[in-house]
C-alpha cells in the first residue's frame, strides 16, 4: 500500500515538473516566434521619401497616410517638405528623395538632359466646369469690363502673374485669342497670394492669380471677383504631376505599382467629397479652418490617375520660347511613363 502511495506521488511530482516546463516554454516559444515574425515583417517594408507640402492640392497622399493605404501596400512614404523645385529636384536626381510630387521647368529641362525621371500619375487637373480652384481675380465688378476689353485697352493694364509659370501660360492663351501675347501687357509677380490681393485692393494690379483658399476668402471678404477659371483657358491641364526619380525608376521591385494603387485608393476616398473623415485629415494636414475647407473648391483627381500629357508638352513649347526650357519635348513620351499606373489600377 505505501509503495503504491509512493508511486502515485512520483507520477505526480513528474506531471507537475511537466507543466511547469510548459508553463515556462510555451510562452518563450511563442515570443520568440512573434519576434521573429515581426522582424521578418519589418524587412517587408519598403520604405520610400516624396515631397509634400501642407497644401491642399496634396490631400490624396495624406488621405493615403492617414487611412493606411501606404501601411496596407508594405509602404512606410516619408513625407518631406521640402521647400520648392530648387530642393527638390537636385535631391530627386541623388536619390534622396524617390518621388517628387511638384512639376516645375526644371523636371522638363532635367528629362530634356536625358535625367532618369518620368511623371507616371496626375495630382489633379483643371477640370472643365468644376468648381475654380484656381482662377484670375479682378476688383468686384470689373469682370465683364475686362473681358469686353479691346486689346488696346488690355495693354494698359497690369497683370499679377508670374510670366514665366503656369499663371503666365494661362494669360498667355487668353490674350492670344485677342491677338495679344504676355509680352504685350504689363506683369508684375508677387509670390505671397496676400500680397496680390492687397495689391489688388489698392489698384495696384488690375487681375490677380491665386488658388484656394485664397479665392474663397477674396470672394467672401469682397476683395475680389472672380474673372477667368484656369479651367477655361487649360481645360485638362495638369494642377500637378507625381514623378519617380532615379532610385524609383531603377528598382526591381514593384514598389511604385504599390505606391500608385494607395494613391488610387486615397483619390477615391478623395471623391467622397467633404465628408467628416476627410475634413477632418485634410484640416489636420493643411492647418486651414474646417469651415473654410468646407466652404472653398476642392480640386478635381481623377480616379484614374491620369494626366494630360499632351498638354505638359504644350507648355514645354512655350517654355522654350520664353527662354526658360532647355528645348520642347518632342512628345508625351518623354515625359509619361503611364506603365506604372496601369498595373496599379489592375485588380
Amino acid at each position: 500500500m505505501a509503495k503504491e502511495r509512493n508511486n502515485m506521488i512520483n507520477r505526480l511530482k513528474m506531471l507537475l515538473k511537466n507543466l511547469i516546463l510548459i508553463c515556462v516554454c510555451v510562452p518563450a516559444c511563442l515570443l520568440s516566434a512573434w519576434s521573429s515574425k515581426s522582424v521578418a515583417a519589418d524587412k517587408e517594408i519598403t520604405r520610400l521619401r516624396a515631397t509634400v507640402l501642407p497644401y491642399f492640392g496634396f490631400a490624396p497622399l495624406y488621405i493615403a497616410e492617414a487611412e493606411g493605404f501606404f501601411a496596407d501596400e508594405g509602404l512606410a512614404v516619408e513625407f518631406v517638405p521640402l521647400k520648392g523645385h530648387a530642393e527638390s529636384l537636385p535631391a530627386l536626381l541623388r536619390g534622396e528623395i524617390d518621388i517628387e510630387t511638384m512639376f516645375s521647368v526644371g523636371l522638363l529641362n532635367a528629362i530634356s538632359r536625358g535625367e532618369n525621371i518620368r511623371a507616371v500619375a496626375g495630382r489633379g487637373t483643371m477640370a472643365p466646369n468644376a468648381c475654380p480652384y484656381s482662377a484670375f481675380l479682378v476688383r468686384p465688378g470689373k469682370a465683364a469690363e475686362i473681358s469686353a476689353m479691346k486689346a488696346e485697352d488690355l495693354r494698359q493694364l497690369t497683370f499679377g502673374v508670374d510670366p514665366i509659370w503656369l499663371d503666365g501660360f494661362f494669360l498667355h492663351q487668353w490674350l492670344g485669342k485677342r491677338g495679344l501675347s504676355l509680352q504685350d501687357v504689363k506683369t508684375k509677380y508677387l509670390p505671397a497670394p496676400a500680397a496680390r490681393l492687397e495689391a489688388l485692393r489698392q489698384g495696384s494690379l488690375d487681375a490677380v492669380f491665386v488658388s484656394e483658399p485664397w479665392i474663397t476668402k477674396a470672394l467672401e471678404s469682397n476683395a475680389g471677383e472672380l474673372w477667368l477659371p484656369a479651367s477655361e483657358v487649360a481645360p485638362d491641364f495638369p494642377l500637378n504631376t507625381i514623378a519617380f526619380g532615379p532610385s524609383m525608376l531603377s528598382r526591381t521591385d514593384d514598389a511604385g505599382v504599390r505606391f500608385l494603387r494607395a494613391y488610387l485608393r486615397a483619390v477615391a476616398r478623395y471623391a467622397e467629397g467633404k465628408t467628416p473623415r476627410n475634413i477632418e485629415i485634410l484640416a489636420k494636414a493643411t492647418k486651414l479652418d474646417a469651415d473654410l475647407l468646407h466652404r472653398m473648391c476642392w480640386p478635381v483627381f481623377p480616379l484614374d490617375g491620369n494626366i494630360d500629357a499632351e498638354s505638359i508638352v504644350r507648355f514645354s513649347v512655350w517654355a522654350h520660347q520664353q527662354g526658360r526650357a532647355d528645348r520642347p519635348l518632342a512628345s508625351a513620351d518623354e515625359i509619361w511613363a503611364p506603365e506604372f499606373l496601369e498595373k496599379a489600377r489592375q485588380k
